[in-house]
């Protein structure tokens, strides 16, 4: 059996409350992929979807994933403190907005109503 190790773990399952597949089984679903046996069967076998089975064992897969999840975490918390002084600005202007536009809609309602 060849030694497989994670690339990608950000944190062990015992600390990770959302992930509910294991490190053991994950080790297991690869050393499978690399004997070449099927998804659906590593899915039957470990107990697992078959979704699952894919993302875990190709790499591929769940570095797209990773990295569309760092894209947007980033574009959402941006480091640099200008981005996020302008996001923080244009959120507040946006609620400015819609507050305004709630005022504008009730206030129409209202002229509505008399007439």
């Amino acid at each position: 059996m060849k030694n497989v190790q994670l690339h990608f773990p950000r944190l062990p399952s015992s600390k990770n409350r959302a992930r509910k597949i294991s490190d053991i089984k994950i080790v297991r679903m690869r050393e499978m992929r690399i004997k070449g046996i099927s998804l659906d069967e590593i899915a039957i076998r470990e107990n697992v979807s078959k979704s699952a089975a894919y993302y875990w064992t190709i790499d591929t897969e769940r570095r797209k994933r990773l990295n569309r999840l760092a894209y947007v975490s980033e574009k959402r918390n941006p480091k640099d403190p200008e981005k996020r002084k302008k996001i923080q600005k244009d959120s507040l202007t946006r609620k400015r907005l819609i507050q305004r536009k709630e005022i504008r809609d009730y206030q129409n309602s209202l002229r509505k109503r008399k007439k």
